[in-house]
């Protein structure tokens, strides 16, 4: 009985003890949290910013011991950088940059943001001269006031890590004269300062040189430690496609011309529901990115209304037109959150616009508005005189009055019946006096009565 007893003693005892064994082990285990170089790492849009920011926010859920932030980027805007910045020394978590080949410009102030900074061999870190769109077109370095003070916080990130502060206001200010005595380095050269991996380290900018994520590991000794590689989402990666300035404006190019064919067609139909979808899709991608509220399509609308008084209500093209135009212009500015970029967008827009217009053009001899929702009709079909249906063939050459505007497609009234006409490109007010003089296949083309006389 005793022996029994000592065996289940001693059964207990090892259970327990290898039980508590694994626990200590997964209370004791590291974990380090890589943020890898986004597929579309642009600090010039929200969506980088958004990638940091999450990313952060998971290193905190997860409590991990430290986060390695890799970058390779030229650069960006310079308040997209010190948003990221904020994030990373406002974290509470060890972190180290790694940079994998280039932190340029603004790549340098996150960099230099991190607690340590390890660089890849050959890699450069630097040149982050402020620089402004002048009025010639050519970028242009900023006044002396905010190089100074830019320089001044590059000076104080390095700092508050224990580095050369002198240097990092180097990478900024063109005109800092720095001596191998002194700084680490001789530079008298017009221009900030660029230095590869290894000065970064002979100077005290950067901490050592790492191949790969495990010799960073084996420099801050957590060789043991698991890593986990923070990925986007589908859903931001699409955001991310969606917010490139070139496809925004394609976005608002396509519904502007969308809103354009349905304002000069009769009722609501497909150009109209497909424009404010592609509109819609360029603010909810803005708001979602955070770059603006709904301010900004808001102000979209009120444009829109303005120019649909302008054209049904006010005649000629007057100041609701450009009150309306204006409108339209500033909220997609608004909806960028900056002005630079949101003028590409506009730019791409109206390149979008222009071609789609010409290609309608080149083709909309060959095309007519049909009844109902069939927008278009076929070319064969439309040239076809054997095609015409008796009951409309008999209207030929009748005059008639404009029941609705014709902007060229409208209604029309014949002796009591309402037809649906359009004209050869002409604006027709309501109530205007008009003669049908063509009809091709189901579609009936008027004139102005004035115009014909005027012939």
């Amino acid at each position: 009985m005793m022996r029994i007893l000592k065996r289940a003693v001693f059964l207990t005892f090892f259970i327990f003890s290898f039980f508590f064994s694994l626990s200590a082990e997964n209370v004791l285990a590291k974990t380090v949290l890589h943020i890898p170089p986004h597929s579309l790492q642009n600090m010039e849009d929200l969506v980088y910013f958004n990638f940091i920011q999450r990313a952060f926010a998971e290193a905190e859920k997860r409590k991990v011991d430290m986060v390695i932030l890799e970058i390779n980027t030229f650069g960006g805007e310079v308040d997209k950088a010190t948003d990221i910045s904020g994030i990373i020394r406002n974290s509470g978590i060890p972190s180290v940059c790694f940079v994998n080949h280039n932190a340029i410009s603004a790549g340098s102030l996150i960099a230099l943001s991190c607690d340590k900074l390890a660089m890849s061999k050959s890699s450069n870190i630097g040149a982050a001269l402020p620089i402004q769109l002048g009025e010639n077109g050519k970028y242009t370095a900023v006044n002396r006031k905010m190089i100074t003070a830019l320089a001044n916080v590059f000076g104080g990130l390095a700092e508050g890590n224990g580095k050369n502060s002198q240097v990092a206001k180097a990478f900024v200010d063109p005109d800092l004269v720095l001596t191998k005595k002194k700084d680490g380095i001789d530079w008298n050269k017009p221009g900030p300062l660029s230095i590869t991996s290894t000065q970064a380290v002979d100077v005290n900018i950067a901490d050592y040189i790492a191949f790969s994520k495990q010799e960073i590991l084996k420099e801050e000794n957590l060789e043991k430690a698991k890593i986990i590689t923070f990925k986007n989402s589908f859903a931001f990666e699409l955001l991310g496609f969606l917010g490139h300035p070139a496809v925004a404006g394609i976005l608002i190019g396509l519904g502007m011309i969308g809103l354009f064919f349905e304002i000069k067609s009769p009722g609501w139909g497909i150009p109209g529901t497909a424009g404010v979808l592609f509109i819609s899709l360029y603010f909810i991608v803005r708001i979602s990115l955070g770059a603006s509220g709904w301010g900004a399509p808001a102000l979209f609308a009120l444009g829109i209304i303005l120019i649909l008084l302008e054209f049904f209500v006010i005649p000629g093209f007057g100041v609701a037109g450009f009150a309306g135009l204006f409108c339209i212009a500033g909220s997609i500015l608004w909806g960028y959150g900056d002005v630079s970029q949101g003028l590409w967008v506009m730019a791409s827009s109206l390149s979008t616009a222009v071609i789609m217009v010409a290609i309608f053009l080149r083709y909309l001899p060959k095309l007519a508005v049909a009844k109902g929702n069939k927008l278009f009709l076929n070319a064969s079909l439309a040239d076809d005189e054997d095609a015409e249906p008796h009951s409309t063939r008999i209207f030929l050459g009748k005059n008639g009055v404009a029941k609705s505007d014709l902007r060229p497609a409208g209604i029309i009234d014949i002796h009591g019946e309402r037809i649906d006409a359009m004209t050869r490109g002409d604006y027709v007010e309501a109530g205007s006096e008009i003669q049908i003089v063509a009809i091709r296949g189901s579609v009936v083309i008027v004139e102005k009565k004035d115009k014909i006389t005027d012939h």
